[in-house]
């Protein structure tokens, strides 16, 4: 192995493999212990890389459990960050990926970073939260109710991606298996909002001790604006305060004017703790991809 002589020198990058993660040195500040690491590359293999030769790597997974995008995990670099990103784009890339993306939460890069890598950014998610005391008592719909579904059935599950995938651009989809894994996760509930018995919503929330979070709510693009997202909202709210939940939080995109409203009109307001940025290759894209065409949450 050659020891690198020039700081600013990109340094050889290989994939990274389940034998190498022994050699890492993971620092205590670190996103993803071993074992997380170890399960990322179990389910994205040959997309994390790593330099042998300075011991920086970058941990790729599947974004929403689909491997057409892959989300890097974690990039554990300090002299050659770009050259990490690169070399998880490259493989991605290689192995059928149309995107790959970075979830900027904690850390702060400045734009100039995302053009060296040639990332441009995506969205900006924002987020809201309501005392479920304060929350209105809304007039339902005698037409509509909500049944509870399981990702397990196969019809359920066929008529959550139907619905999802109308709903969210294609970014933002769902998989099967991310409905399947989410909906086998402690504390979730999943509801399929029907009126006269045909599905026309669904919405996913957990609920926590204390507290709730509305993780996915969707409406068929042709019913929207018709007050099934606020009877749909509405139905969330009510359940999670019957766990107990007071306290109540949801995200969505800063561009998404018209959910935003939904959830204005309803009474949550605007938190910014936990907001974050989203970050996309555009040179490996698949031509004609749309990550943010118009759509209601």
């Amino acid at each position: 192995m050659v020891a690198l002589t020039d700081f600013d020198a990109d340094p050889a990058v290989v994939p990274l493999t389940p034998a190498d993660v022994g050699r890492l040195r993971i620092s205590w500040r670190a996103r993803l212990a071993a074992d997380e690491i170890q399960r990322c590359l179990f389910l994205a293999p040959g997309r994390s890389v790593w330099s042998p030769a300075t011991d920086e790597y970058a941990v790729a997974m599947p974004w929403r459990n689909r491997l057409d995008v892959i989300q890097i995990a974690e990039v554990a670099a300090i002299r050659h960050p770009e050259a990490m990103i690169r070399g998880v784009v490259e493989a991605a890339h290689a192995r059928g990926a149309a995107m790959t993306v970075l979830v900027e939460i904690d850390e702060k890069r400045p734009p100039s970073f995302y053009e060296r890598v040639e990332f441009e950014h995506l969205e900006r998610v924002v987020t809201f939260q309501i005392d479920r005391r304060h929350a209105p008592n809304l007039e339902r719909l005698h037409t509509m109710r909500f049944i509870r579904a399981d990702p397990a059935d196969p019809r359920t599950l066929g008529t959550l991606m139907q619905i999802d995938h109308q709903a969210f651009p294609w970014l933002w989809r769902n998989s099967a298996q991310e409905f399947q894994t989410y909906g086998l996760t402690p504390g979730v509930e999943i509801y399929l909002g029907l009126d006269n018995d045909q599905p026309v919503s669904y919405i996913g929330f957990t609920s926590f001790p204390g507290w709730g979070h509305v993780d996915r709510i969707a409406v068929l693009p042709d019913l929207q604006g018709s007050g099934y997202g606020l009877q749909t909202l509405a139905f969330a709210v009510e359940a999670m305060g019957r766990r107990g939940v007071r306290r109540i939080g949801l995200s969505t995109q800063s561009t998404n004017e018209q959910s935003q409203r939904l959830y204005r009109r309803y009474g949550f307001q605007r938190s910014a703790d936990n907001d974050y940025d989203l970050w996309g290759d555009t040179t490996r894209r698949t031509p004609g991809i749309l990550s943010t065409p118009p759509f209601e949450r």
